[in-house]
């Protein structure tokens, strides 16, 4: 995950100082205050964040063993600890204060600064990562809806995976508002993002496939085909030893924490989605620098988002909801839904850029 969150930092980037250098985005001003107590906003943020992270990282520290045994349950619970929460606030808040101190003029006055769209980047990936993992949370609960669940209160933080799609949708949308709010429009913001989520897909689920967190496929038991005898077994058919979802039969012989295996192999989707997502990044970067047609790019990479996960949906395993006769994941649902908001975006885009070539001529 962190590998992904990186890729995105470096695609992002690059893709902002290239839109900024063609003049299709430019930078902006801002006004900031300084002296005094003008920064106590910021302050209280870096209060409020050193107290979250204090509340988790203390209970972690103080239960090691158990948190070894169930880092998620841990890290998604309401369980915390209040003395480290309080240190960490005050040290988080004091070091602010005290580093913009250094940095600003102790008279009260406000600075106009220069800023350009790529230093966005650190409160951006803050920001979309922090409501991405809400979205990833919330779709991942709604996904497995249990009434009972809810009914408990301890059962509504209860962790119960992540949605890609959440995570993906809230993430975008708090993308989207931030930038927009600085003067990029919605097709530039778009393009910008488009390549690096698609590559931050595809190495997120590296990750999926090397952990065995329960991101893989239907039961196959099917023989090898001709055209996969050159490479491994476990690109068709795998049993994911060692799985972090403690899933499947015990490992004979195997000591420590992880050593269980599934029974019957299955399909490593999250093998393919890495391949075959990081393959379309290198598609949609090598078409950027051609396509000048502004929400073209975002187009393709939603029609490739959701052409991708719906068919690997067909041979993973998730939760299926009923409607009449229609058996549907919900990964199915916005998947068809990305795909026709591409096709959609793809015909508007190219109609709006012909409109606005006629106006200028």
């Amino acid at each position: 995950m962190l590998l992904a969150f990186c890729a995105a930092y470096w695609t992002f980037t690059i893709e902002f100082k290239r839109k900024e250098n063609l003049q299709i985005i430019f930078p902006f001003t801002r006004i900031r205050k300084v002296g005094g107590l003008s920064n106590f906003k910021n302050i209280l943020l870096s209060g409020i964040s050193g107290f979250l992270i204090g509340y988790k990282l203390g209970y972690c520290v103080f239960n090691f063993h158990q948190f070894l045994i169930n880092p998620q349950f841990f890290i998604f619970s309401i369980e915390g600890n209040w003395i480290t929460a309080i240190i960490s606030m005050i040290l988080a808040g004091c070091g602010y204060f005290l580093k913009q101190r250094s940095l600003d003029p102790i008279k009260p006055g406000n600075i106009v600064e220069l800023v350009h769209p790529y230093q966005l980047m650190d409160k951006l990936l803050f920001w979309c990562g922090v409501y991405g993992f809400l979205g990833a949370i919330l779709l991942a609960k709604l996904e497995r809806f249990d009434w009972q669940s809810w009914n408990n209160f301890k059962g509504i933080f209860a962790y119960n995976g992540l949605a890609f799609y959440g995570g993906l949708i809230f993430g975008a949308l708090t993308y989207l508002y931030i930038l927009m709010s600085k003067g990029i429009t919605f097709k530039n913001a778009a393009d910008i993002g488009s390549p690096g989520m698609m590559l931050a897909y595809g190495i997120g689920r590296i990750g999926c496939q090397l952990s065995g967190d329960g991101d893989w496929g239907i039961i196959n038991l099917k023989p090898r085909p001709n055209y996969l005898l050159m490479f491994p077994d476990w690109v068709w058919s795998f049993n994911f030893p060692h799985n972090v979802a403690y899933q499947g039969r015990f490992i004979e012989g195997c000591t420590g924490r992880y050593c269980n295996e599934l029974i019957y192999p299955v399909y490593p989707t999250s093998f393919y989605e890495a391949v075959i997502c990081i393959s379309l990044f290198l598609i949609l970067w090598l078409l950027r620098p051609k396509i000048k047609i502004p929400g073209l790019i975002f187009s393709i990479y939603a029609i490739m988002n959701g052409a991708e996960r719906f068919l690997i949906e067909g041979i993973r395993i998730n939760p299926r909801f009923e409607i009449g006769h229609f058996h549907f994941s919900q990964a199915e649902l916005i998947s068809v839904l990305i795909f026709f908001i591409g096709v959609g975006g793809l015909f508007w885009s190219v109609y709006t850029y012909k409109n606005a070539k006629i106006v200028d001529k």
